[in-house]
């Protein structure tokens, strides 16, 4: 991703949790401590392949990195039936493997 796609993910990012009325404060910054991270844009035609594909992603991405506390994934979605649906997937997917994604995982 280059720097202009990444300003353009920052902008819609910041969008999404200011239209989000229960959260405050309503500013994402960067926190340089924590290192570079990964930005990814996925949409499908169907919400429902979309939901599954993320889950399948974090699930993969978090046993696959033992180091990554599940709590430290952050996925920005524009409507709440996106969100909790991969939260609902991902608890699903520990529930069968009978693991929990706790934030230290």
């Amino acid at each position: 991703m280059n720097a202009a796609d990444a300003l353009g993910a920052l902008f819609k990012s910041q969008t999404l949790i200011a239209h989000n009325q229960r959260l405050y404060p309503k500013v994402l910054n960067a926190y340089p401590p924590n290192g570079e991270g990964n930005v990814y844009i996925v949409q499908h035609g169907i919400v429902d392949d979309e939901i599954e594909t993320i889950a399948d992603y974090i699930d993969w991405y978090i046993e696959t990195h033992p180091g990554m506390a599940a709590g430290e994934v952050l996925v920005l979605a524009n409507r709440r039936v996106i969100g909790n649906g991969i939260k609902d997937a991902l608890n699903f997917r520990a529930q069968q493997g009978a693991r929990t994604w706790s934030k230290t995982h």
